[in-house]
Protein backbone atom coordinates (compact mmCIF):
# COMPACT_ATOMS: atom_id res chain seq x y z
CA UNK A 1 0.00 0.00 0.00
CA UNK A 2 1.30 3.29 -1.06
CA UNK A 3 1.32 7.08 0.96
CA UNK A 4 -1.51 8.47 -0.85
CA UNK A 5 -3.60 5.62 -0.24
CA UNK A 6 -2.85 5.34 3.30
CA UNK A 7 -3.76 9.49 3.61
CA UNK A 8 -6.98 8.87 1.73
CA UNK A 9 -7.81 6.05 4.56
CA UNK A 10 -6.50 8.25 7.35
CA UNK A 11 -8.52 11.33 6.09
CA UNK A 12 -11.59 9.70 5.82
CA UNK A 13 -11.00 8.22 9.34
CA UNK A 14 -10.18 11.44 11.08
CA UNK A 15 -13.14 13.55 9.65
CA UNK A 16 -15.67 11.54 11.35
CA UNK A 17 -14.81 11.98 15.35
CA UNK A 18 -16.60 14.21 16.60
CA UNK A 19 -15.80 18.04 17.05
CA UNK A 20 -13.42 18.05 13.90
CA UNK A 21 -14.25 20.64 11.62
CA UNK A 22 -11.41 20.17 9.13
CA UNK A 23 -8.16 20.00 7.93
CA UNK A 24 -6.19 23.48 7.89
CA UNK A 25 -2.35 24.51 7.66
CA UNK A 26 -1.38 25.88 10.42
CA UNK A 27 1.88 27.18 10.01
CA UNK A 28 2.76 28.67 6.86
CA UNK A 29 6.36 28.44 6.95
CA UNK A 30 5.42 24.41 6.44
CA UNK A 31 6.02 24.08 2.89
CA UNK A 32 5.74 19.89 3.28
CA UNK A 33 2.44 20.24 3.90
CA UNK A 34 0.11 19.70 0.80
CA UNK A 35 -3.89 20.72 -0.06
CA UNK A 36 -5.28 18.17 2.58
CA UNK A 37 -2.84 19.64 5.18
CA UNK A 38 -1.52 15.57 6.40
CA UNK A 39 2.09 14.74 5.96
CA UNK A 40 2.66 11.22 5.99
CA UNK A 41 6.43 9.60 6.01
CA UNK A 42 7.94 6.37 6.48
CA UNK A 43 10.26 6.67 9.39
CA UNK A 44 14.07 6.94 8.24
CA UNK A 45 14.59 3.78 11.04
CA UNK A 46 11.92 1.24 9.67
CA UNK A 47 9.93 1.10 6.54
CA UNK A 48 6.96 -0.27 8.60
CA UNK A 49 7.06 2.87 10.79
CA UNK A 50 4.77 5.66 9.34
CA UNK A 51 5.05 9.68 10.97
CA UNK A 52 2.23 12.02 10.33
CA UNK A 53 1.88 15.69 10.54
CA UNK A 54 -1.34 17.22 10.55
CA UNK A 55 -2.75 20.54 10.92
CA UNK A 56 -6.92 20.48 12.62
CA UNK A 57 -9.33 22.58 12.97
CA UNK A 58 -11.92 21.60 15.70
CA UNK A 59 -15.12 22.75 17.66
CA UNK A 60 -14.85 25.13 19.91
CA UNK A 61 -15.60 24.03 23.63
CA UNK A 62 -14.69 20.57 22.36
CA UNK A 63 -11.90 18.88 24.40
CA UNK A 64 -8.72 18.48 22.28
CA UNK A 65 -7.19 15.70 24.75
CA UNK A 66 -10.16 13.61 23.56
CA UNK A 67 -9.68 14.09 20.01
CA UNK A 68 -6.02 13.33 19.86
CA UNK A 69 -6.41 10.39 22.24
CA UNK A 70 -9.45 9.14 19.55
CA UNK A 71 -6.97 10.52 16.72
CA UNK A 72 -4.26 8.14 18.03
CA UNK A 73 -6.75 4.94 18.38
CA UNK A 74 -7.79 5.22 14.79
CA UNK A 75 -4.54 5.51 13.45
CA UNK A 76 -3.19 2.75 15.48
CA UNK A 77 -6.14 0.68 14.46
CA UNK A 78 -5.97 1.21 10.90
CA UNK A 79 -2.47 0.84 10.57
CA UNK A 80 -2.18 -2.43 12.05
CA UNK A 81 -4.25 -3.61 9.68
CA UNK A 82 -2.15 -2.86 6.55
CA UNK A 83 0.85 -4.13 8.49
CA UNK A 84 2.28 -0.75 9.64
CA UNK A 85 2.98 1.36 12.79
CA UNK A 86 2.87 4.96 13.92
CA UNK A 87 5.79 6.44 15.13
CA UNK A 88 5.28 9.89 15.55
CA UNK A 89 2.60 11.89 15.93
CA UNK A 90 2.33 15.31 15.80
CA UNK A 91 -0.80 17.06 15.31
CA UNK A 92 -1.30 21.15 14.69
CA UNK A 93 -5.02 22.03 16.71
CA UNK A 94 -6.73 25.49 15.83
CA UNK A 95 -10.16 26.33 17.48
CA UNK A 96 -12.88 27.97 15.80
CA UNK A 97 -13.83 31.54 16.66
Amino acid sequence: MNLSDIKQIINSAILTIAGIIGFKSLDNSNDKLDESNILIEKSKNDDQTINITMGLVILSKVSAKSIVEAIYQNLTYLLSKNNLKLGELFIYIKGTN
